[in-house]
């Protein structure tokens, strides 16, 4: 079985919620659609609902209509993530009125849901960089306690010349300067990961 299809059952089997928050993003409502439409897992999407609406309009998008929409504008709905945010970043300093303006930007909101159990994940980064997406994920989510480093790792098809640079990177639960090989530098970590 293809990769993708075996992926594609098992999300089925296995339905998640997932959070997108760059709901006016072409590219995250088209795939926010197949999703919905194949049954693969139940979506939310934040942002203003009218704005939303009128983006999958203009895409010809019919299923959009079934995902979950929460208005980070509308203060009623969002009060209690305000809250849970607060809580999680007091001994920070953060007063309640900076919490309420993060929590109005949809990457926290969306971190916000999966802490209170409302979502199962989030996927961004189309119209976000990489740096504010972890940022959010980080100071709403946090990593577990065993971990002290993220990688990620982007599939694509590259050329021999760039696949010659690719850095091959692993989780260390165990703090050392070593814990990453590429082919300039062949040094491994010391210590058991």
């Amino acid at each position: 079985m293809d990769l993708f299809l075996n992926l594609k059952a098992t999300a089925i089997a296995h339905k998640q919620r997932i959070v997108l928050p760059e709901s006016t993003e072409p590219r995250t409502l088209k795939a926010a659609e197949q999703v919905i439409a194949e049954g693969i897992a139940d979506i939310t999407l934040i942002g203003e609902p009218a704005e939303i609406m009128a983006k999958a309009e203009e895409l010809n998008l019919t299923h959009i209509g079934e995902a979950r929409i929460v208005n980070p504008n509308d203060d009623e709905a969002i009060q209690k993530y305000v809250e849970l945010f607060y809580e999680l970043r007091k001994s920070k300093g953060i007063s309640m009125e900076d919490a309420k303006k993060t929590t109005k930007n949809p990457l926290y909101l969306g971190c916000l849901l999966v802490k209170a159990g409302e979502a199962d994940g989030q996927v961004a980064g189309a119209a976000n960089s990489t740096g504010n997406v972890l940022r959010a994920a980080f100071q709403v989510i946090k990593t577990h306690c065993r971990f002290w480093r993220i990688h990620h790792a982007i599939a694509r098809r590259m050329s021999f010349r760039t696949r010659r640079n690719l850095r091959v990177c692993r989780l260390c639960s165990n703090p050392c300067s070593y814990s990453c090989r590429t082919r300039t530098n062949s040094r491994f970590c010391q210590q058991d990961c």
